[in-house]
């Protein structure tokens, strides 16, 4: 059920049904109306299979199903009623006016597209308005509203306007206190409702208001698909939010639509209701359906009337998992280059129909293949089928949204899935790449267990990326002999079919997958300290200016997770606190500074402070409340009052409260008392908070973990000398122990340990890798990406700054690179190689790859054909292998 907090055009019309009869149930019990003339207690029908009933409060009642026809005779017990003088409320009027209108409005909407209206249809659809105002009739007498004489144009104006508050409401008025309906009368506890579905023509209203619900959230989905395409600045929204928020969007739609369902099976369900609705609007006088139009196949999917009959003629079909074979464009061509609107109904028809079909056909598989990373809402409809033999409208309503988003983006949804693959492949290599550099290093902070789910997190992916259906496929083959039928029909099988036909499922993937990487880079780089340690030598070289370039994949990180996490105590500025604030972040008490506690000596297990060390937490509250669902594969998501309330708490109310002063709100808004939200509304908060998450999320942690390990040995290179004067010749520094080496540093500031770190940065900038993880961060986001100018700008020497450091030969400048003279064809073929690899040096480690840059330079300054090629050689084997 939608929770209270959302609000939808059924659910304030049934409110609105309910407190009617509530209120004349009430009213007329308080009068002497006695239970015995009043319908036994019913319990509520249940609709979804296998769906848990909620654990129902001690002294819980059914409700009394008050039936529409019994409207009439109450309010006439009522009006008889003389002591004391009855008094009906104003809010009871502007309830039953307000239902009056909406079911006017369907009623005209119903007949106005007929040729010729059906008297006795018009009827039909008439009679429960005509019940509602023979009520209020008979009660207006006893109004405690002041008599005024407006005219009954005016009446029914206010009465619209009334309407249109609930039924179409505003921001404004979504943010108000609830609407304002009849209280029950006296100290009655009882529970009453109105029949819902009381007639077909009842079920037919209640289909239509659903409908209406459920297109506004096909219109959301549609215009939130628009923005994967790249703007003018290179920035689209990324596939991944926009699959899980289009996931929860259909979940929603569920929702709505199990209030209705009930009401619609007692008339054959919700495809007959549909089909019976649709009859009625483009029947002629005779009944007969008239010719389709051009606009009638869209029209007709409002009422879904079309994905419910391609899955219920699907289910006719028979399925052999050992046998689901079929090659690509099997059951017909998709036409790409045509504009959707432009196509002809049979075109549409066609084209949609080949996509559920093999979407269908795909899910159908997923039964072989339990461990599929992700389950979207077209997938458990499919399961829940299998299980019921029956297709919930959950399925229906995923089906149309797949299609939706297919005919909004078009080819795009195919063309992606290679740019999809290629990203999960960077995050795998970054896998890889993590685990061989640490496989054979022991650490106290990182145990063999530890280990094992690296490895199993990485298999998991070379799982993924040789296509579990591909792989079920070649499986099956074999089982049957390598027929050759098969095995040439298998080769006609393309991989990723089902990401090729499923946006949702290539998104929930793509999301899949960064969170793996999120958690296991974020594990690894906490239990190492690879990225917050260094984060510490890097400010005091800032600081103190030993360096002028900026790291900007460090600075990146400090917005992304706030300086806080970063430096306890805050961002250290001077010489006196670089070396206790690493203290304090490697778990070290405040305490220890005390000038007694320093006489004592060396430190013990009584001076680190309980909780440890502080490292990088997770700042994406909103992927946190969506993991067990979106990373874990687990159940859907249970969407209640809470879970509502906790979204809009995060996204600081920042649409309601943006005013200052007096009249700025401090108080997050509870989404069951202080604020009600459209699904629209809650559903844009959620992806803007999403898209707020995605960087720290898409984040390439390890790959930041390998660089600053590179790093960190130049470091111990370079300041072993110094050390091994501070600590004995004897001293060294175990590889897990690299990171710590910061504070060493750090702890001797003053000399010229900080000027010798700080002269690397000049070779980072030179490489090209002091933003490399800030490219591939927008690379597996989705977004295109080009360093800011003001970062350009900052990253730079000046003139004067670069002459300077040309004598110092412990520094690379490969801009001194120029290219020679024709007449010198070999050593310009050669730097042309060099350029080439240029931007993929930056991934090699330092030790290797320097000497080769020297090397190089030097050779070309020489002129020594030989030797660049020699080095150049080198460098191209070592790039080989690496991708940025």
């Amino acid at each position: 059920m939608l929770p209270p907090a959302l609000v939808s055009v059924y659910k304030e019309y049934k409110k609105d049904t309910d407190s009617i009869a509530s209120w004349l149930a009430s009213t007329a019990r308080e009068c002497g109306y006695t239970s015995e003339n009043l319908p036994a207690p019913k319990p509520k029908a249940k609709h979804r299979a296998g769906k848990k009933n909620k654990k129902k409060a001690p002294g819980d009642k059914p409700p009394y199903i008050i039936e529409i026809k019994d409207f009439v005779p109450l309010a006439e017990f009522i009006s008889s009623y003389k002591k004391p003088a009855l008094s009906v409320p104003k809010a009871f009027f502007n309830t039953l006016h307000r239902v009056i209108y909406v079911r006017s409005d369907f009623k005209d909407k119903l007949f106005q597209l007929k040729v010729k209206k059906d008297a006795a249809s018009d009827a039909r659809h008439t009679y429960f308005v005509s019940i509602l105002i023979k009520v209020s009739e008979i009660l207006k007498p006893f109004s405690d509203m002041p008599v005024s004489g407006s005219s009954d144009t005016v009446d029914r104006l206010t009465n619209k306007f009334e309407a249109l508050k609930v039924y179409e409401p505003s921001q404004e008025f979504l943010n108000a206190a609830d609407v304002e309906r009849p209280a029950q009368a006296g100290n009655d506890k009882s529970t009453y409702e109105a029949d819902p579905s009381g007639s077909l023509d009842d079920a037919m209203a209640a289909y239509y208001f659903m409908c209406r619900d459920l297109n506004e959230i096909r219109d959301f989905i549609q215009s939130i698909w628009q923005g994967i395409f790249h703007d003018e600045k290179g920035m689209g929204d990324d596939p991944a939010v926009l699959a899980v928020v289009t996931n929860i969007a259909i979940e929603f739609g569920t929702s709505i639509a199990e209030e209705v369902l009930p009401i619609l099976d007692k008339y054959g369900g919700y495809l007959v209701v549909a089909t019976h609705l649709v009859d009625a609007l483009y029947s002629d006088e005779k009944g007969e359906r008239e010719p389709l139009r051009k606009p009638s196949y869209d029209r007709f999917n409002q009422f879904y009337i079309h994905a419910a009959t391609y899955l219920q003629t699907l289910t006719l079909v028979g399925f052999d998992a050992t046998k689901a074979f079929f090659p690509e464009r099997a059951f017909g061509v998709r036409d790409y280059e045509t504009d959707w609107e432009s196509k002809s109904d049979e075109q549409k028809a066609m084209e949609d129909a080949i996509i559920l079909t093999e979407l269908w056909f795909e899910c159908l598989l997923l039964r072989n293949i339990p461990d599929y990373p992700c389950r979207d809402e077209f997938i458990r409809g499919v399961m829940e089928y299998r299980e019921t033999k029956k297709i919930p409208f959950s399925l229906v309503f995923a089906a149309q949204v797949n299609l939706d988003i297919h005919n909004t983006i078009g080819g795009y949804v195919e063309k992606s899935v290679p740019l999809l693959i290629e990203r999960i492949e960077i995050m795998n290599k970054h896998l890889n790449k993590a685990i061989e550099s640490i496989k054979n290093v022991k650490s106290p902070h990182w145990s063999a267990r530890d280990q094992k789910w690296l490895e199993d997190t990485q298999a998991g992916f070379d799982w993924f990326l040789a296509d579990p259906f591909h792989t079920l496929r070649t499986l099956q083959v074999k089982q049957m002999g390598n027929a050759k039928e098969f095995r040439e029909t298998l080769s006609k099988v393309d991989k990723w079919r089902i990401l090729k036909r499923s946006p949702i499922i290539a998104g929930m993937v793509l999301y899949y997958h960064r969170a793996e990487m999120h958690e296991a880079g974020l594990k690894l780089t906490n239990a190492w300290g690879s990225i917050i340690l260094p984060a510490h030598l890097y400010n005091a070289i800032k600081q103190e200016g030993a360096s002028k370039y900026v790291w900007e994949d460090m600075e990146t990180l400090w917005q992304i997770f706030g300086e806080e996490q970063f430096f306890a105590g805050g961002k250290p500025s001077d010489y006196s606190d670089y070396a206790k604030r690493f203290m304090l972040q490697i778990g070290i008490s405040a305490a220890t500074f005390h000038k007694d506690r320093l006489l004592r000596g060396s430190l013990g297990v009584e001076d680190f402070t309980k909780k440890g060390a502080r490292f990088l937490v997770s700042r994406a509250s909103i992927h946190r409340s969506l993991q067990d669902t979106y990373h874990r594969n687990q159940n859907r998501m249970s969407w209640s009052t809470e879970s509502i309330s906790a979204i809009l708490s995060s996204a600081e109310s920042e649409e309601k409260y943006k005013g200052k002063g007096k009249d700025r709100e401090t108080d997050t808004p509870n989404a069951e008392e202080d604020v009600r939200v459209s699904p629209i509304g809650i559903l844009k908060h959620l992806k803007r908070r999403m898209t707020g998450e995605v960087h720290e999320l898409a984040w390439p942690y390890l790959q930041m973990h390998a660089l600053n390990l590179m790093l960190l040995k130049v470091w111990r290179d370079e300041c072993e000398p110094y050390f091994s004067d501070i600590y004995g010749e004897n001293f060294k520094f175990e590889e897990w122990q690299l990171p710590f080496m910061c504070g060493h540093i750090l702890g001797e500031a003053e000399g010229s340990l900080l000027d010798l770190a700080g002269a690397e940065f000049r070779f980072l900038h030179d490489a090209n890798a002091l933003a490399v993880c800030l490219r591939n961060m927008h690379c597996l986001s989705g977004s295109d990406f080009t360093l800011p100018e003001s970062v350009v700008e900052k990253s730079n020497f000046n003139e004067s700054e670069q002459s300077e450091s040309d004598g110092d030969d412990s520094v690379l400048d490969l801009d001194e690179i120029q290219i020679p003279p024709s007449s010198e064809w070999p050593l310009v073929s050669t730097v042309h190689r060099f350029q080439r690899i240029r931007m993929k040096i930056a991934d090699l480690p330092f030790q290797t790859h320097r000497p080769h840059l020297m090397g190089f330079i030097a050779a070309i300054k020489a002129r020594d054909i030989d030797a660049a090629e020699y080095h150049v050689k080198c460098l191209e084997d070592a790039t080989r292998s690496t991708i940025e």
